[in-house]
């Protein structure tokens, strides 16, 4: 197995951690404001 990551792979991971966690925030801040939680 290949312990190395090329730039390329480090780039995609980092792109979709942060696409997921732009939407669990997303998703967090649209269910609190329906259910009139203020954050």
């Amino acid at each position: 197995m290949q312990r190395k990551l090329t730039t390329d792979q480090v780039k995609r991971i980092l792109a979709s951690v942060t696409q997921d966690l732009l939407q669990t925030s997303l998703v967090g801040i649209i269910s609190a404001s329906f259910s009139g939680i203020e954050w």
